[in-house]
């Protein structure tokens, strides 16, 4: 019995976290149509190191 209940609650999490990534992956790609960037922004200005 307690078998069956570890199983399906491990059911249910892998459906959450495919379901979690399927909408992050989708609000990224909105933001790359969107033009918004990702990752932190350059603490060096590319001219000076070149």
């Amino acid at each position: 019995m307690g078998q069956m209940v570890v199983t399906i609650l491990s059911a249910v999490a892998q459906a959450e976290r495919r379901r979690i990534l399927e909408r992050t992956n989708e609000g990224r790609q909105e933001a790359k149509l969107k033009g918004i960037k990702f990752g932190r922004r350059r603490t060096v200005d590319r001219n000076v190191v070149l």
